[in-house]
């Protein structure tokens, strides 16, 4: 019996260093906590329990059977899992909307503007002009919107928002006969916004003082989308097939007792992964930037 027993924790050992099992490699002391910190929070949409990628990495984990249950993944793999996750969300979610202040001092020559890194696209140039513009009171914007609350300007009193949007129109309409303006070409991959004319080259040294109001579309801080439910189903199932094409390796090893090694969860990932990127790309879209004037 002792006999039996001794073979049985030596093929273990073996098959714990062949496969890499994933174990937490904390310390031990900590396991416990680092689980259960987990379950402390009340998770609402509002708010996630889960805020960063260590809280997910445990969340795939226990979904899979930790610690009743041996996951053979390691920390890079589940690494791994949560990028594509993210990745894959970020492609076709919802993303949000924001405008920016751009000062044309920051343009580098025949290159473009440098937007931030969290920039997906670009959908609008919604005004550009000096940089004192935006403020001055003496702006014709502003001189428009004084006038429409009676205040004393240049125009005639009494002017509604009817003929304040009038007038507008018509301004939009002038810039565009007149080429005044910008438009304007943003490359999603080097996050460079090209306008054109080129402003270095257009107005000189006058550009230097001048401003341009974006409207750009935004990922998310990367915090912010570990709790999503859609990015935990994506990374669990991402993680399943990982962990089937890794047993997979290991299905002709025969178990104690006859049995052998079950990779059917790969398959159950691979219908799930297929399931959540239909149901996102059925209600939302790629983002796309597109030359607006």
């Amino acid at each position: 019996m002792f006999f039996i027993i001794y073979l049985f924790t030596l093929f273990k050992w073996k098959q714990t260093n062949s496969l890499h099992k994933y174990k937490w490699r904390a310390n031990p002391k900590n396991n416990k906590s680092k689980i259960g910190n987990f379950f402390k929070f009340m998770s609402t949409f509002a708010n996630f329990a889960i805020k960063d990628r260590e809280a997910l990495k445990r969340y795939i984990l226990v979904k899979l059977g930790y610690p009743i249950q041996t996951v053979e993944l390691s920390d890079e793999q589940l690494e791994v899992c949560i990028d594509d996750a993210t990745e894959l969300y970020s492609k076709y979610a919802n993303i949000d909307q924001e405008y920016f202040i751009l000062n044309l001092g920051n343009y580098i020559p025949n290159v473009g503007y440098e937007l931030s890194a969290e920039v997906v696209g670009v959908f609008a140039l919604e005004r550009d002009g000096s940089g004192n513009d935006f403020g001055n009171l003496y702006a014709i914007d502003n001189s428009l919107l004084y006038s429409v609350m009676n205040y004393m300007t240049p125009l005639p009193r009494m002017f509604s928002f009817a003929t304040f949007e009038l007038v507008k129109q018509y301004m939009d309409m002038v810039d565009i006969y007149a080429g005044k303006g910008f438009d304007f070409n943003f490359n999603d991959r080097t996050k460079i916004l090209k306008l054109i004319p080129d402003p270095t080259t257009s107005y000189a040294t006058s550009y230097k003082n001048m401003s341009i109001l974006i409207g750009a579309y935004v990922v998310r801080p990367e915090t912010q989308l570990y709790g999503e439910y859609w990015v935990k189903s994506m990374a669990l199932a991402q993680a399943k097939i990982l962990l089937g094409t890794i047993r997979k390796k290991f299905a002709s090893v025969p178990l104690i007792g006859g049995g052998t090694i079950d990779t059917s969860i790969g398959e159950e990932g691979i219908k799930e992964r297929d399931e959540l990127i239909a149901n996102l790309q059925s209600t939302e879209a790629p983002v796309l930037s597109f030359i607006v004037r």
